[in-house]
């Protein structure tokens, strides 16, 4: 088959040269405009409904956003899993298709369910909206902005500039699909009212509402005919500054105006900020964690590679080798057992990081209004809840600053929003005008509540997480199934689930079980082919386990258990190792067909072919080397898959070029196992 092909080369060199210099072209081109990825996006097909509700707490969020929109997202063709995360002002629900799904389909069919679940949101909870097309391993550049020396930019201003400049020119550039800016100093214009001030002046939060809002805006008058020239008529009346805002009119009185200014301060407040830290090397862990233990006690820490966390959290919802969902109703239950398994986890060998996601622990300060003692002032739900808003901050308004926008909020001023007890004495003006304290018409406690809630399959659930150290994944989770069942009785209805990177190794042994034998049967079916003969290709097999042996060694010495980039390196391993074997042999069948004894034929074979093979197994060794020893974002994965290749290269070359030689007379072929064409090539007549 080849010889025809080498034949008819020989015959058209000029067009095969013309054919080469092409392809070569072709090559430089397809390098120019391929696209170029730091690391492969291995999310599935997701998409992510987020709703902001600064109101809100997580059980709030949970019961009124959450529930409904993932009760409209029930049914959707080819969906895989709906998971979601209510906090504090935010909910998150990400909806997870069958791999091969459009991504521009799936968007559709949520957006379409979408409709339903708003109708569904109470006014003013807030109004779901589709994430970006993005996920968190589409992030692809991180900067910092900062002041030149000397040129004493508040963080404030710095944030501005990242804001409205900076990140409106990066959203300009064709794929870029987001732009997150966080840190800095978020400006806002800040109204400081102090409720002792407004109850001498008889006014209400309320009535500062209303004003600010009733004094900040423009409007359209139509136009004016002059003649044949229209005038269009605007009516202004925006705020641009805190002057402006100071000025703002509450009401006048015998002819003397109150002003905004007359019942607080003003000033640019930023928004509250927060904050996470990357721990990405890993020599640094231990260190990191006697240092934590010793500065921050009483706190569980979780150590992780930044590219890692990122492909589990997307891919399984959590953020360690094993995520252990615990599925229940009441918050309080799900706590307790989940301490249970904690402790259960840890009598584990190997068991690293474990902890129990933080559901409670958050301290409340609960208003509740009293029916009854708000019918008996004549004062609505709406104006208490206003009041209490004011302690955090509510938006008014935005003031305009050229085509920069920033929110114009009302809170209470400092003093008035760092205890309980002052909170109780705000004054709700009633139906007559008179002032209520809030304790009054309002139960005011402090009790502890969830930080979050997570939800999977339309029900609570609570995320144990835990890494492996020491040991294979595998292993561990079998003996820690065997702790946890013998330790802890789960109530009716509860419900344990084992996942994360477990599951996902699952699921890959399970492909790799049906793909590493195919392939070890279709390398066996080629040396067939090739050689016509079993006895040739079971010699030459005969690299694929002293292959793995190297292989198995070299993750040994390194102290690193099987993993599935593992099983990737032994298929790449074993391609190398038959080539070399495949290229030896064919060498020593060539000159056993030019009439060299067996004898002779191996030694030469090996002699001619000692440099091709064992630069083949050097350079391959060499460019695995960095991967070997990297350290950097995405090691975890190279480090196993380079450091099998390199153990199997060096046991699979010394098999090559001592023992093939060595064993080759037992596995020749008998001349009545030959081909015709076989026997033919041996015949002396043949030049050499």
């Amino acid at each position: 088959m080849v010889s025809p092909i080498i034949q008819w080369s020989l015959q058209n060199r000029f067009i095969v040269i013309i054919a080469s210099l092409l392809i070569l072209g072709l090559g430089f081109v397809a390098a120019s405009q391929i696209p170029l990825d730091a690391v492969p996006d291995l999310t599935n097909v997701q998409v992510q409904v987020l709703t902001n509700s600064p109101s809100l707490g997580p059980e709030e969020v949970e019961q009124f956003i959450t529930f409904p929109i993932e009760n409209a997202m029930s049914g959707v063709p080819k969906v895989d899993e709906i998971r979601s995360i209510s906090r504090f002002g935010l909910s998150a629900v990400t909806v997870t298709f069958e791999d091969g799904t459009d991504i521009y389909w799936a968007r559709n069919q949520i957006n379409e369910r979408l409709q339903r679940a708003r109708e569904n949101i109470p006014p003013g909870m807030g109004t779901p909206e589709l994430g970006p097309i993005a996920t968190g391993m589409s992030e692809i550049y991180q900067f910092e902005v900062r002041g030149k020396p000397g040129s004493n930019y508040s963080l404030n201003e710095l944030r501005s500039i990242l804001d409205w400049q900076i990140a409106f020119q990066l959203r300009s550039v064709q794929g870029v699909v987001e732009v997150n800016t966080f840190g800095g100093e978020l400006k806002t214009y800040e109204i400081q009212a102090d409720p002792s001030k407004l109850q001498n002046y008889g006014i209400s939060l309320a009535d500062v509402f209303t004003a600010l809002d009733e004094n900040n805006g423009n409007s359209g008058g139509g136009y004016i005919a002059h003649g044949a020239e229209q005038q269009l008529v605007r009516g202004q009346g925006l705020v641009t500054s805190l002057d402006d805002i100071r000025n703002v009119v509450l009401e006048s009185r015998d002819g003397t105006p109150i002003r905004i200014k007359d019942i607080g301060e003003f000033c640019f407040a930023p928004m509250l900020r927060q904050g996470a830290v990357n721990i990405p090397k890993d020599d640094l862990v231990k260190q990191m964690r006697e240092a934590l233990a010793k500065e921050v006690p009483a706190n569980a820490f979780s150590f992780t590679q930044p590219i890692e966390l990122r492909v589990q959290e997307l891919v399984a919802g959590v953020r360690s080798d094993i995520g252990l969902s615990l599925y229940g109703d009441d918050l309080g239950v799900l706590k307790s057992k989940g301490d249970e398994i904690v402790q259960a986890l840890l009598r584990v060998d190997g068991a690293a990081d474990v902890a129990a996601q933080q559901i409670a622990g958050l301290s409340y300060c609960g208003v509740t209004v009293r029916r009854d003692a708000l019918a008996r002032y004549g004062i609505h739900a709406r104006d208490v809840l206003d009041a209490v808003a004011c302690v955090g901050g509510k938006v008014v308004g935005q003031v305009f600053e050229g085509q920069r926008r920033y929110p114009m909020q009302v809170r209470l001023s400092p003093e008035w929003r760092t205890d309980v007890e002052k909170l109780s004495q705000l004054k709700i003006e009633d139906a007559a005008g008179r002032q209520i304290p809030i304790s009054q018409v309002a139960d005011i406690q402090v009790s502890d509540g969830p930080v979050e809630i997570s939800r999977d399959a339309i029900r609570r659930r609570l995320l144990i997480s835990c890494n492996v150290q020491g040991r294979d994944l595998g292993g561990f989770v079998a003996e820690a199934q065997r702790m946890v069942d013998q330790s802890v009785e789960l109530p009716p209805n509860y419900i344990l689930h084992w996942g994360g990177q477990f599951e996902n190794l699952q699921e890959a042994s399970q492909r790799l079980a049906i793909a590493v034998p195919v392939a070890l049967l279709l390398i066996f079916s080629l040396l067939y082919v090739t050689f016509n003969s079993v006895r040739l290709a079971l010699l030459i097999y005969l690299n694929v386990p002293i292959a793995a042996t190297g292989g198995i060694l070299a993750l040994w010495l390194r102290g690193m258990p099987f993993s599935i980039s593992a099983g990737v390196g032994f298929i790449a391993l074993f391609g190398i190792a038959v080539m070399n074997g495949v290229v030896l042999i064919e060498h020593i069948r060539h000159l056993r067909h030019h009439g060299l004894n067996p004898l002779d034929a191996v030694i030469q074979g090996a002699m001619d072919r000692l440099r091709p093979v064992f630069m083949t197994a050097a350079c391959g060794a060499l460019g695995f080397i960095p991967m070997a020893i990297s350290s950097s974002s995405g090691a975890e994965v190279q480090r196993p898959l380079a450091t099998v290749v390199i153990g199997g290269l060096f046991t699979s070359t010394i098999l090559t070029l001592l023992v093939l030689p060595s064993i080759y007379r037992w596995f020749e072929p008998k001349p009545s196992e030959e081909s015709h064409e076989d026997q033919v090539l041996v015949s002396p007549s043949e030049p050499t």
